[in-house]
């Protein structure tokens, strides 16, 4: 399952684009990948999937359905175990590769609109 593809949740700030994200995070790991293998070509498949959370209980969900993605393909036997997932950080304080959890209360509020230049 997760040697094709990867999840994570994202809320892009205010007038940043999530297409424009993908592609540059999509292509700065391609061509770190095709250097480390000594490969050239295409790395990625099809366009990525997104869609909006809805509430703090489709958050909560979704969280558990990426934590536990890594158990279903057979790669741990844990959610907490996968080395490379967001759960296994967060319960090692491990920051840099994610955010702490926020605060709910601010999670579902619409971006702030930024004033007039």
């Amino acid at each position: 399952m997760l040697d094709n593809h990867i999840h994570f949740l994202m809320k892009p700030g205010p007038g940043e684009s999530l297409s424009k994200i993908m592609q540059y995070l999509k292509s700065r790991f391609a061509r770190w990948w095709n250097k480390m293998h000594n490969i050239t070509g295409s790395l990625w498949g099809r366009r990525f999937f997104s869609r909006i959370i809805k509430d703090e209980k489709d958050f909560a969900r979704v969280s558990e359905y990426i934590d536990e993605n890594p158990v279903k393909a057979g790669l741990a036997k844990k959610p907490e175990q996968w080395r490379f997932g967001g759960l296994f950080h967060r319960l090692r304080r491990i920051l840099g590769l994610i955010d702490p959890l926020p605060d709910p209360a601010t999670l579902f509020t619409p971006n702030p609109i930024p004033p007039p230049l």
